[in-house]
């Protein structure tokens, strides 16, 4: 004889949290859209709502796709981490940290090598340095910051909240 446990299946934190959040700004979006006073501000007004619209249809439908139980706290004796935005944010870091070096490299070779802006305004040191400025900073250090705040939460924060795999 088994014994059956119905375990009842609810939304999470998140899952329900993200799709009010949108449910609102979609909300919002149509009053903006129907107050616009230009058809360009009102269409991507309409474009926003859609898409918020879409991303709650999209919560609502993996909610009823998943199944009841919810994943395990350990696999194997180690800690079942989500290291899914870690890598993402790592990538993102490397990306913009190539780019924002790439446009870097050339402005400090456009100093040494005025030749290198081949008379095109948008490529003369004055434009480039705050591009490379702004990648350097916002985009490779704002995607390292939040890789390694996203690994110091997930890793420590579970010895410290007492759960398995302490």
């Amino acid at each position: 004889m088994t014994l059956a446990t119905d375990v009842r299946k609810s939304m999470t934190l998140g899952e329900g949290g993200t799709a009010l959040a949108f449910v609102a700004l979609a909300v919002n979006a149509i009053f903006i859209a129907a107050n616009a006073h230009t058809p360009e501000y009102a269409f991507h007004a309409w474009l926003f709502a859609a898409g918020s619209v879409a991303t709650v249809f999209a919560i609502v439908n993996r909610y009823y796709e998943r199944g009841n139980a919810l994943p395990p706290l350990t696999i194997d004796g180690k800690p079942n981490y989500n290291m899914g935005p870690v890598k993402f944010s790592t990538v993102a870091a490397v990306i913009w940290g190539i780019a924002g070096f790439t446009v870097g490299l050339w402005a400090a070779l456009e100093l040494a090598f005025p030749v290198l802006n081949f008379d095109l305004p948008w490529l003369s040191f004055g434009r480039i340095r705050p591009l490379h400025t702004s990648a350097v900073i916002f985009a490779f250090g704002g995607n390292v910051l939040l890789a390694t705040s996203f690994y110091v939460v997930l890793t420590r924060g579970w010895p410290a909240a007492g759960r398995p795999g302490s």
